[in-house]
């Protein structure tokens, strides 16, 4: 992190010397010994090799992920105070120092498609990969151990400076930042060099390969089309280990910038900017160039953005290196609305309130760890990944009782199965579970607890040819289960019985009836218009004022549902004013339907043709693409998508179960 303070470096020095320093911090943050005292750190997690990372898969799962330096990534139950291997990729990493395993990112489709992406340093010649991987199709807790490398960054000299986050922004890329090639004062200046990917934010399209090159670059990154380097997002970063996205109002991008000798910094990232390594540290120009600054010279000089935070880790100050964390969004309270980051070698975390230049820098919590990074579970809460083995959960003693139970709905198909409910709720508050059914629905562990955990049940198979529906009264919220039909042709060996059962179990549809579902039948535009406005939650949509389409009068059973589709603007009709009603759906009007369902009525233009039999000249072929790329559909083999093919009532259970998260 400091190619200076060599000692500083040597980790296990580090953790002889931390009791030391913690007795002779300095004291120029504002400190809040109450609000400290009601901060505590509760254990997730212990007996880990080197965590340096936690983070959520955000595929309603509720699972924590926890990266070890050497090349494991663990994976963690809800409730769960134990962990096992999801991924073991030892024989690729290089480890040791700042070097290791360091990031993982899901795609944001992870619950469809399976896609998943780490960040290391390579065995061999210490390059940085970030490559990709996929879950097991069998196993939904380990991953396939074949991986593919994206992007390698060669990071030929030094050992140290390899930045470590990668994390997906909400414009859908896959944001990384690497870090300036390491030793002292950037001589080789590769993070003011645009020809260069060392000292960048980097941000690539991982959807759409270039050619032979498995990713592309955004058309709005500044560089693209001219001189540059064109994956670079922003310039003029010295160790940007860790940086995350605001999960909520502007979703900004924050980036703990790791200094050199005295100044660490809080950035907030903007497309195309400039933040002044190595020319400056914090906001004091070092000297290093200087052509460019002096020591009046004001941070904006020469268009450089400064930072919005910083803090001195100037000797003899214990302070050494900043590891960035998250703005707190949490459901209950544990924080206000901060920006949280700390000192990995004092092992203290601070908050910036509000999280903007000019915030108030507070001491939150005083602790021993080797605080490698901060992570989120799915609800927002923040915990802590400390380098000497533990996972823990910041909480606060005296926030109100209130709770977050998640998922608050779950479906199963007709054979039943099992379920989580995780429970978000602060330390000291006490919670129940209790279910309306005991017959059918049984709670097999999480019948009460204290603080945050989890509720697991068993549901029994269904005979019966309706849906049924449950409710588990967890921490004082309503968790609904439901359950589909069993539908007299549809036998749990149907490549489509989980999702028939889902869409039954919704309410979706009642079959085709005599208590079957008719899944080999073709679909009709009709039974589409039905089918997706129950999806989205419409089952009794308004009756229209007047006729909108000549071939649905009002006599249609589905005239309210087709008429609604077309005020969504899901469909125009076949043309000539009809909406030609009974005739069957084709998978590429699917695709259509179904993405401007989802809100995606202009999905993005691209070039890459990713079906043999979907041209760029097919009208539906961005649709097709962006099916492809939440993972709703893997097309009807491996090179062709079918476009023109009818679509039957199991593929249509298949895509709206998938896209809608039925």
């Amino acid at each position: 992190m400091k190619a200076p303070r060599a000692l500083i470096h040597a980790l296990l020095f580090i953790f002889l010397l931390v009791a030391s320093m913690n007795s002779a911090k300095a004291s120029r943050f504002q400190e809040q010994p109450a609000a400290i005292a009601a901060i505590q750190l509760q254990p997730v997690l212990t007996g880990l090799s080197s965590s340096v990372f936690v983070t959520n898969a955000g595929d309603g799962t509720n699972r924590l992920f926890v990266v070890e330096q050497g090349g494991v990534i663990r994976v963690v139950q809800p409730g769960a105070s134990t962990s096992t291997v999801f991924l073991n990729i030892t024989t690729s990493v290089l480890s040791g120092g700042e070097q290791g395993l360091l990031g993982l990112a899901f795609h944001p489709f992870y619950r469809n498609n399976g896609r998943f992406f780490v960040y290391y340093t390579r065995l061999g010649d210490g390059a940085i990969v970030i490559a990709e991987y996929h879950v097991s199709t069998s196993n939904p807790n380990v991953a396939d151990t074949a991986g593919t490398p994206i992007l390698v960054v060669p990071h030929p000299t030094n050992t140290n400076h390899n930045g470590g986050t990668i994390r997906f922004g909400p414009d859908g890329y896959l944001y990384a930042a690497p870090g300036d090639g390491g030793g002292g004062n950037d001589v080789p200046n590769n993070a003011q060099n645009i020809d260069q990917l060392l000292g960048k934010v980097l941000r690539i399209d991982i959807d759409h390969p270039n050619g032979a090159i498995p990713y592309s670059s955004p058309s709005t990154n500044p560089f693209v089309g001219i001189a540059g380097r064109d994956e670079i997002f922003a310039v003029g970063m010295r160790n940007p280990f860790r940086f995350s996205f605001d999960r909520a109002g502007t979703h900004q991008l924050y980036l703990g910038d790791v200094g050199q000798n005295a100044w660490e910094e809080i950035d907030i990232i903007t497309l195309g900017g400039n933040y002044g390594w190595r020319v400056f540290e914090g906001m004091h120009c070092i000297g290093n160039d200087p052509l460019l600054c002096n020591s009046m010279s004001a941070c904006t000089v020469n268009g450089y953005t400064c930072p919005i935070a910083e803090y001195s880790s100037l000797n003899p100050d214990p302070r050494c290196s900043i590891t960035g964390g998250y703005v707190y969004r949490g459901p209950i309270l544990t924080l206000p609305t901060v920006y949280l980051y700390s000192d990995f070698c004092t092992g203290e975390i601070f908050t910036l309130n509000p999280p903007t230049a000019g915030g108030a820098q507070t001491l939150l919590i005083d602790t021993a760890l080797g605080v490698a990074s901060f992570g989120e579970d799915e609800t927002g809460e923040v915990y802590v990944a400390d380098l000497n083995g533990t996972v823990q959960r910041i909480t606060n003693t005296t926030a109100a009782c209130s709770s977050v139970v998640s998922p608050s709905s779950q479906t199963f198909p007709a054979s039943g199965g099992s379920g989580t409910a995780a429970v978000t709720t602060p330390l000291n508050c006490t919670w129940m579970a209790t279910t309306t059914d005991d017959n059918s629905i049984h709670i097999a562990s999480g019948f009460a607890g204290t603080g945050a955990g989890a509720v697991s049940y068993t549901v029994d198979a269904n005979t019966s040819p309706g849906a049924r529906t449950f409710t588990l009264t967890i921490a004082g919220q309503t968790t609904t289960v439901l359950q589909g039909a069993a539908f007299l042709d549809v036998a749990p060996s149907n490549p489509f019985y989980k999702e028939i059962g889902k869409l039954s179990a919704r309410g979706v549809t009642l079959g085709c009836g005599g208590g079957k579902y008719c899944p080999d039948d073709i679909a009709t535009r009709e039974q589409m218009a039905a089918f997706i406005l129950r999806a989205l939650g419409e089952f009794s949509p308004p009756t229209p004022a007047t006729q909108r389409f000549a071939d649905v009068p009002p006599s249609n059973p589905f005239y309210n549902f087709i008429d609604r589709l077309a005020a969504l603007r899901i469909t125009l009709g076949c043309g000539g004013g009809n909406f030609c009603p009974s005739a069957p759906v084709t998978r590429e009007q699917m695709a259509a339907f179904v993405l401007r369902a989802l809100g995606e009525t202009s999905p993005p233009a691209t070039t890459f043709q990713r079906y043999v039999d979907v041209p760029p000249s097919n009208p539906f072929f961005r649709f097709i693409d962006r099916m492809a790329i939440r993972g709703i559909t893997k097309g009807c083999n491996a090179a062709n998508f079918c476009p023109s093919e009818i679509a039957t009532r199991g593929q249509v259970a298949a895509f709206l179960a998938r896209a809608f998260d039925l």
